[in-house]
């Protein structure tokens, strides 16, 4: 069977997210986003680097036509998105991205502990794997359902406590499936998000599951098996790592081997292989589509971050750059910044993090070490927020303004352990996953329970919501 992803998710990922807060938060920064570029690209590139002026979805960036004049200045860019003023973005960094809230606590009636974490993108459907090897599918409430629950508590009135009840009842598990017998899930990827959405399960025995519409009650069927990686079950704690490329329809399987296996999905074949004489496990995998389409960023477990090009380093044994992360500490997470058209990730261990630009492979941009040592890495896709969750029972959640010229941990706020008399619960965290879109932060460790953290919905927060 054949499987066709829809064009529109191309189109989509490569606009530029949140276009109006980037620019605000560069010119807090005391730079502009295309000084900013220029200052780290060759002369050859500059006026290359210029000139690109990608359009702007209104339906990723929700600053574009925003309501509120307070926050929307009144003058637009090149792009045609609404810009914030840079007071209106320092009360945004002050007051609207504190996550505080504990938003749902789900069971996964699984003491071993969390696997894995996704979102949907699109609709308030949060995924988890244990690691008995169930996937377990639920509907968190939306924010408009949490002000009625929050309306019905101060008020007696029936109307409000049916509105309540009808909230809360929106907050339901949709689904449960196994994923074969001990196999463990440790990757999670989302294909065709916006419409006829399939959910694909990577496993430690190397083995990739597809499964459609398994955000739908009692809908959900197999779509296709096979195996991706089977080095991986050669190492002493197997994981597999995958990357979904809608650009080019291929998936990317990596882990506990020494190479990066590529599949193309609308032919269901194998193409080969991304890696080099001496290339470590994959722990992680990024890529920025907006960027170049045909560039694969691969995080190895010797602190070594390789850039394969598909086009030249498929089946060739070579990449085409790499930059060697002098940190302490293992790699654990590699994710591209919030800032739009850029080449810089962040590469994160368990005490640092280090902000690289791909072009320059001797040196990096900025290095922050951290106040505590962290077990799990989180960075926002459009928000200038990281999440950092330790299994001593604490998530910090940190900006990355001025990071460049602070060059330290600026923390926003601290999510503990039964913080109050109704604080928040929380067990030993080392997996942590923002929402791509919003302000949402999903927290599993080891034990049966998935947190999921929002921030309190606020004037200037709103349109994250």
């Amino acid at each position: 069977m054949t499987l066709i992803w829809a064009t529109t998710m191309v189109r989509s990922q490569q606009q530029r997210p949140h276009e109006a807060l980037s620019h605000s938060l560069n010119a807090m920064d005391g730079s502009d986003d295309e000084n900013d570029d220029a200052l780290f690209a060759p002369q050859s590139q500059m006026h290359s680097v210029e000139q690109v002026s990608p359009s702007v979805s209104p339906f990723i960036s929700p600053f574009k036509g925003y309501a509120d004049e307070r926050l929307s200045a009144q003058s637009t860019n090149a792009n045609g998105a609404a810009e914030m003023t840079k007071d209106s973005a320092s009360k945004l960094l002050k007051n609207g991205l504190r996550i505080v809230n504990q938003r749902e606590r789900f069971d996964t009636e699984c003491e071993a502990g969390i696997s894995a974490i996704l979102f949907h993108p699109f609709r308030d459907i949060l995924f988890g794997a244990d690691e008995s090897g169930r996937v377990w599918v639920w509907q968190y409430a939306p924010t408009h359902q949490l002000e009625l629950d929050e309306s019905s508590n101060g008020s007696s009135s029936n109307s409000n406590a049916e509105s309540a009840a009808a909230s809360r009842s929106d907050r339901q598990r949709l689904n449960v499936f196994d994923c074969g017998k001990g196999a463990k899930v440790t990757s999670l990827s989302m294909l065709n998000a916006f419409h006829d959405a399939m959910l694909i399960c990577g496993a430690d025995d190397g083995t990739v599951r597809v499964f459609r519409n398994a955000h739908l009650r009692d809908a959900i069927s197999p779509v296709t098996a096979f195996l991706a990686n089977g080095r991986v079950k050669n190492s002493a704690r197997p994981f597999l790592v995958t990357e979904w490329s809608e650009g080019l329809g291929l998936l990317l399987s990596g882990g506990s081997a020494d190479t990066v296996k590529v599949h193309d999905i609308a032919s269901e074949s194998y193409l080969g292989c991304l890696t080099t004489n001496a290339m470590a496990h994959t722990v992680a995998m990024a890529r920025r589509p907006e960027t170049d389409v045909n560039l694969v960023v691969a995080g190895g477990a010797d602190n070594v971050v390789r850039c394969f090009d598909v086009r030249a380093s498929l089946n060739a044994e070579k990449c085409v750059n790499e930059f060697r992360c002098a940190m302490s500490g293992d790699l654990m997470a590699l994710t591209p910044t919030q800032r739009a058209r850029s080449h810089c990730y962040y590469a994160a261990s368990g005490e640092e993090m280090v902000l690289m630009d791909l072009r320059y492979s001797k040196h990096s941009v900025s290095r922050v070490k951290f106040k505590k040592a962290a077990n799990a890495f989180a960075a926002h896709r459009c928000a200038p927020l990281y999440a950092l969750g330790s299994t001593k029972q604490f998530v910090h959640i940190c900006s990355t303004v001025r990071m460049r010229r602070q060059r330290q941990q600026t923390l926003v706020n601290e999510i503990c352990f039964h913080d109050g008399f109704l604080g928040a619960r929380i067990g030993p965290v080392r997996l942590a996953q923002f929402h791509p879109y919003k302000l949402l932060l999903a927290v599993g460790g080891t034990n049966r329970h998935l947190s999921l953290y929002s921030a309190a919905p606020t004037k200037h927060n709103k349109s994250f919501f």
